[in-house]
This record gives structure tokens, C-alpha cells and sequence, in this order.
């Protein structure tokens, strides 16, 4: 019988490959246009995806609530053609703003700006009357 040490043993497990077959698992896209079917849901959606720091996040949910309303729809109105509104749409290239704006309104939705809740703190950029001029340096008298 051949006695194969627990070292030897440990570097042939590690080693080996699984004997199982690999599958192509599958798994479709999901797609959010299929639940924007009322105006409440698409501007709730748009706001939220607003809210995120990532400015691609809001541009791919317009795209969902563009593709709900209907993209040809939104060509005609917009005169984008369809193939650019899914470009502008996809999350790879970043269209204008004045595009941006364009598809919003002919979707018939409005950006606006809000702005957050005081902190209470004071902004530390701003100076005081009184802060600046202790920070003036003093000119020593100069002699002829």
C-alpha cells in the first residue's frame, strides 16, 4: 500500500480541478420599464435615482421611464432620433444637458432645485469685518 504523507495529500487537493461540468448560467436583464406604469411610479423612481451621487444612475432611469412612456414617442417629440435616445440612455456616453432637459420636458416632467436644511453652523469661507483686518499684516515704517 502507498502511504502519501498529509503534506503531499494537502498539495494534490489544492491542486486538482473539479470533476464537475461547468453550465452557462443564464439570467435576463431586469427590466424596470415593465413596473413605471403610472406617472406617480416614474417620478418617484426619477427622484429617488436623482438623489444618488452617481450621475449615470439618474440618466439610466430616465432611459426606464423614456422606454415605459414609449421611445418612438419620445422620438418624434423630442426629434432625437430613437438610437440616440438609447446611446444617451445606456449609461456609457454622457449626453448634454440641454439633451438632458429636452427629453424631460417632452416627457412632460420639470428639474427643480431645492436647497438643504441650514446646519445652523456658519460657513467658514465667509470673513468677518473684524477677522480681516486682524489678519492684515502690519507695515513696519520705512526710513530714509
Amino acid at each position: 500500500m502507498n502511504k502519501i504523507s498529509l503534506q503531499e495529500r494537502g498539495k494534490k487537493m489544492k491542486t486538482s480541478k473539479p470533476t464537475f461540468a461547468k453550465e452557462e448560467l443564464k439570467v435576463a436583464e431586469f427590466d424596470f420599464s415593465k413596473y413605471l406604469d403610472s406617472e406617480e411610479m416614474i417620478v418617484g423612481y426619477l427622484e429617488e435615482c436623482l438623489d444618488d451621487p452617481n450621475p449615470n444612475v439618474f440618466l439610466r432611469a430616465l432611459g426606464h421611464a423614456a422606454k415605459a412612456r414609449g421611445m418612438s414617442e419620445l422620438a418624434r417629440t423630442t426629434g432625437i432620433s430613437r438610437e440616440s435616445l438609447y446611446k444617451s440612455f445606456n449609461g456609457e456616453c454622457k449626453p448634454q444637458f440641454a439633451t438632458v432637459l429636452k427629453i424631460t420636458r417632452a416627457m412632460g416632467l420639470n428639474l427643480s432645485l431645492t436647497g438643504e436644511k441650514a446646519s445652523g453652523k456658519a460657513n467658514p469661507k465667509k470673513r468677518t469685518r473684524q477677522g480681516q483686518a486682524s489678519r492684515r499684516r502690519k507695515r513696519e515704517p520705512v526710513m530714509v
